[in-house]
Order: structure tokens, then C-alpha cells, then sequence
């Protein structure tokens, strides 16, 4: 079975959107009230988890693809552009290094790709 890397993103998902859940998602009314307040520009965690789900088992999602809202935070899920910065080589270069200096633990994937192109 060949193996994709896809991103997903679940929008501004919040759980005074979602219906309660006993033991899963029990929303005080002031989460309720606040959430509400925020109805026009937010999703119920279901309707976030629809990106995720779309990526995993869409039969056209390939490898590189990203995947969120129609509307950026919230809506049906879709094929999405990401942000600029976050296609910038440069700064994903910086990033990796800060994370790999952070955390003193060096990610053996680079060594693996150079030892699989040499074959």
C-alpha cells in the first residue's frame, strides 16, 4: 500500500458549536453563549474533523495536497492553497533546524532519503 503525506486543517472548530456529548464534549452555557456569539464565523469539532476526514479517504487526495474549509475557518471541506509563508523554503529550513536545536534530537529522515538516492 503506498503511503501520502497530505495536510488538514479543521478551521476555528470550538466545542460550545457541538452538540453535547456525554463524557466526550459537555459545554458549560458560557461556552454555549460564547460559542453562539461566534456562530458566523466558527464550526462545530465535527464539521472541523471533515478536512481530516475528506484528506484520508478522498480517492483523488495525493501526497502534498492541503485540505480545509471552503471558507478558510469554517464550511464544506476542500483542496486548499496554503499560506504563503508556509510554503517559504527558506523558512521551513530555519524552522526544522530551530526544532531539531530545540528538542537535541536530529530527524533521521534526511540521512534515510540521502542513503535511499544513492542506491
Amino acid at each position: 500500500m503506498p503511503i501520502a503525506s497530505l495536510v488538514a486543517h479543521p478551521g476555528f472548530s470550538i466545542g460550545g458549536r457541538t452538540r453535547g456529548i456525554l463524557g466526550v464534549n459537555e459545554p458549560s452555557r458560557g461556552r454555549r453563549f460564547a460559542g453562539n456569539l461566534q456562530a458566523p464565523i466558527t464550526q462545530s469539532k465535527e464539521h472541523g474533523a471533515w478536512p481530516l476526514v475528506r484528506a484520508l479517504v478522498d480517492p483523488e487526495a495525493e501526497g502534498g495536497q492541503f485540505w480545509g474549509p471552503a471558507r478558510v475557518v469554517a464550511g464544506a471541506a476542500r483542496r486548499a492553497t496554503p499560506a504563503r509563508i508556509t510554503r517559504d523554503r527558506d523558512i521551513a529550513a530555519r524552522l526544522w533546524h530551530y526544532c531539531e536545536h530545540a528538542t537535541g534530537v536530529p530527524w533521521p529522515y534526511l540521512k534515510a532519503s540521502r542513503a535511499r538516492r544513492r542506491r
